[in-house]
């Protein structure tokens, strides 16, 4: 600071460095090893993560300061001090108002990797005055005379430093005090998976505390690396945080690292002016499924940008190179050498098919080549006659679904409309390419915006068992590498790949289960619906054609499958035997949920706490019957919880008076399966003890049942869906308490004969007591008819029925509700 009388003084000296001089040069002495020191809002990347500090530090804190003289505001603003870390780690500051040449100083100034900013002060000077013209300055400017009011002022100066010294030492006591309190904070949060929350919480109290390791560990355990690169470079990159959701940022400039990014999943967005826009996510969550650490991701996000005059508005660019469909039921093996190509970035909806509708879509006979036009005529009418989609009325879709997707569509309409566009249908490949994030880890977890972890909603991001189709533009956190939307989810997708008995169909329907993404449907060319559209895509080069459009195989050879003798089975059958010991039960929730009552009940089960939900219709007659209900694919593997899929599969069934009983079982959300766990191999021993574990708990939670009044122990029913069916096939051989069972989407697998015989379905699906119904789509892709359901219906024992209707893997409520009440009004009784 310099004086009125010209004389220097060196103030806030606490942070200065000492410099010891060498023959090789001057080394920086550090204040400590690994502390953080300073003032928050001026402090560098390097300061805040505890790095070494160089005079580069300075010179963002200089920077800082002129970014301010500048704008009138910090570059790094929040409004906690968390908030204020975060920005400075992770947000590239605003654009300035300023001369060119300034700003660009300013900016380089305020890089987050020091090599990237002025090495000195010094160096960073020479810039300033050659962009001003400013000489050197030799000497201190001349002192005026000294005077009465100017000493007045300068006492008055002190004595206000002196109150202010002493103001932010109570409040640096306060701070400090804060902080120790925010170590517990942090590592709460770091517990609980709010890793967010724990890396800002730790990184604004290692401001006030530098040398608390324990600040340090949370920082380092909630965050990582990320870079993003483009071609070519010198894109904006913004960054949006899915959960907890907070405002889009600018974080930089491509190429551009980021050292520590708190763990969430992101939307990427990569912007260049004169290049189309490319969005794209970033999974940057811990993930777990079935026990087992998902693979580690990429480092880098890669994207290609392209011109923007190549790029409609309404499509994405996905890049080319050689494919293969990934997951584990692949209807092809073959690699495909794919080119950049176009996508649709929404499905088609109900406005845009309108519009082809009405400009006389279905009247031009060149746009069906796959039909005989009097076919077209005769066939495709709506409620009204009127050519069009058939759940369509007076040429028009119903009001307020016109940003919906269109539904009821054969693959002749798709195909035509496609023509119509100038695009095509997507092949198979060019669909999973787009829809597929990078990385798999099972044939349906690896989604589009990336992995999903055991434990965690994914029905956030996609439109899977709802109520029906959203907009085409809804759950934008939900979209795939490239940007396209909805692909997991909405509606299912028409492609061109020839399949039997028709073509291939991906993606899955609002009324699917999640792990539908993951699987291949063959549905006839005729059949519409209202979970199935289609998208459509463009080459950038090329006609589209030689993109793996040939015809795909159809199911696999079926074994003949033999079950045990019974004097065998009677063995098999000993090692599910178990005493009833004291339960320890509790109803420890209760909820009026409107047309029922919601209990949650745990009991002991060999020293483990397992909870259960009951659900109780009001207004019905004690005591009432019960449905047991074993979910399917989707809470099992940790996607959905157990009350979700309940209360949508099955409310209508509780509004018709009869009471659902669910066991939550390890691996559901709310119960998480024990550190370490490893899924034992189907042929070992440990498959038995493991099977024999799940059973015992389903059976304990029947011993429960039987201790309540409110319940008709005489009439149990046990409904299984899909993987619900795994468990629930052994459950129903060895328990005798069930007086009708209806499995929904199931089957045998061929891999199933090699299982170890005492937890091996072959041996127990022959055993499996009461009145069994099987309800089975004809077109379903999870549990094919022929190959896998048809083998298990030919196993189950009389009496039984296998009732199919046309459909995919999951039936509609139309057609669920009234099939599962009829058979339980046969078998229980009607409700009362």
């Amino acid at each position: 600071m310099i004086r009125p009388d010209g004389l220097t003084k060196i103030l806030d000296f606490g942070l200065a460095k000492l410099r010891e001089v060498h023959d090789d040069g001057a080394t920086l002495l550090r204040t400590g090893t690994g502390v953080t020191m300073g003032t928050l809002s001026y402090m560098s990347p390097e300061q805040l993560s505890g790095g070494s500090i160089t005079p580069a530090a300075d010179v963002f804190s200089f920077g800082v300061v002129l970014y301010e003289m500048l704008s009138g505001s910090r570059p790094f603003e929040g409004a906690m001090p968390t908030d204020i870390a975060a920005a400075i780690l992770t947000k590239a500051p605003n654009p300035l108002e300023a001369p060119p040449k300034l700003s660009a100083i300013v900016m380089r100034a305020l890089k987050k990797k020091p090599e990237e900013r002025y090495a000195t002060a010094g160096e960073m000077l020479e810039d300033l005055r050659h962009i001003t013209g400013a000489p050197q300055v030799a000497g201190a400017a001349p002192s005026g005379p000294r005077s009465r009011t100017r000493l007045i002022a300068v006492a008055t100066v002190v004595l206000v430093a002196f109150a202010a010294l002493a103001i932010w030492m109570t409040m640096r006591t306060k701070e400090k005090e804060r902080a120790q309190e925010s170590i517990a904070t942090a590592e709460r949060l770091l517990a609980e998976r709010n890793f967010p929350g724990a890396f800002e919480t730790a990184s604004a109290a290692l401001a006030i505390l530098p040398a608390e390791q324990r600040l340090r560990d949370v920082i380092a355990k909630s965050s990582e690396r990320a870079s993003f690169e483009s071609d070519p470079p010198g894109a904006n990159v913004w960054l949006e945080r899915f959960k907890p959701s907070g405002e889009r940022f600018l974080a930089g400039v491509t190429p551009l690292t980021i050292d520590q990014l708190p763990h969430a999943d992101y939307v990427v967005t990569f912007e260049k002016e004169g290049l189309a826009t490319a969005r794209t996510t970033l999974p940057q969550y811990p993930l777990t499924h079935l026990g087992e650490a998902a693979p580690v991701r990429p480092a880098t996000v890669t994207i290609r940008l392209i011109e923007a005059s190549r790029v409609p508005e309404e499509m994405v660019a996905v890049p080319g190179g050689e494919y293969r469909l990934a997951g584990w039921h692949r209807t092809s093996d073959a690699a495909v050498q794919l080119r950049d190509f176009l996508i649709d970035r929404f499905e088609v909806s109900n406005r845009d098919y309108e519009i082809f509708v009405r400009g006389g879509g279905y009247r031009r006979p060149e746009l069906w080549k796959t039909l005989p036009f009097e076919e077209v005529e005769k066939h495709f009418r709506d409620t009204t006659g009127l050519p069009g989609p058939r759940e369509w009325a007076g040429g028009a879709p119903r009001p307020g679904l016109e940003m919906h997707p269109v539904t009821g569509v054969s693959w002749h309409e798709a195909n035509a409309y496609a023509a119509w566009k100038g695009k095509q249908l997507p092949t198979i490949y060019q669909w999973e390419k787009a829809a597929r994030y990078p990385q798999t880890f099972g044939p349906a977890n690896s989604f589009p915006w990336g992995l999903v972890s055991e434990g965690v909603d994914a029905t956030e991001r996609m439109n899977f068992k709802g109520r029906g189709t959203l907009p085409v533009d809804s759950m934008p956190v939900g979209l795939g590498p490239y940007g396209a939307h909805h692909m997991a989810g909405n509606v299912a997708e028409w492609t061109r790949n020839p399949l039997p008995p028709g073509y291939a169909v991906r993606g899955g329907g609002w009324n699917d289960a999640l792990y539908s993404f993951g699987k291949t449907a063959a549905l006839p060319a005729m059949y519409a619906s209202s979970e199935l559209g289609f998208r459509c895509v463009k080459p950038l080069e090329g006609d589209g054609s030689e993109q793996g459009e040939f015809a795909l195989r159809s199911s696999p050879v079926i074994p003949a499958y033999e079950p045990v003798d019974d004097a065998a089975f009677e063995e098999i059958r000993a090692r599910y035997a178990y005493e009833s010991t004291p339960l320890k039960a509790a109803v420890v929730e209760r909820i009026d949920q409107g047309d029922w009552i919601r209990e949650r009940i745990e009991y002991e089960v060999d020293g483990q706490t397992v909870p259960a939900y009951l659900y109780l219709p009001k207004n019905f007659r004690r005591p009432l019957q019960v449905v047991h209900f074993s979910p399917a694919g989707d809470v099992y593997s940790g996607w959905r919880t157990l009350p979700q899929s309940v209360e949508i599969s099955l409310g209508a069934v509780l509004r018709g008076g009869r009471a659902i009983y669910a066991i939550v079982i390890p691996g559901f959300i709310g119960r998480p399966r024990p550190e370490g766990f490893v899924r034992p191999d189907s042929r070992s021993a440990e498959a038995v003890d493991y099977t024999v574990r799940q059973v015992r708990e389903l059976q304990r939670g029947l011993d429960y049942l039987e201790t309540r009044p409110d319940i008709d122990r005489s009439r149990i029913a046990f409904y299984a869906q899909s993987a619900g069916t795994g468990t629930g096939v052994v459950l129903g051989a060895v328990e005798s308490r069930y007086r009708s069972i209806l499995f929904v989407g199931c089957g045998i697998w061929p891999d199933e004969v090699t299982n170890t015989p005492a937890a091996n379905r072959i041996n127990f699906v022959p055993r499996i007591g009461g009145r069994k119904l099987m309800l089975q789509g004809r077109y379903d892709d999870a549990a094919p008819l022929e190959s896998t359901a048809m083998p298990l219906f030919n196993l189950l024992s009389e009496p039984k029925r296998l009732e199919v209707f046309e459909g995919g893997h999951v039936p509609t409520q139309q057609i669920l509700i009234p099939t599962v009440t009829r058979f339980l009004d046969k078998t229980l009784g009607k409700v009362e």
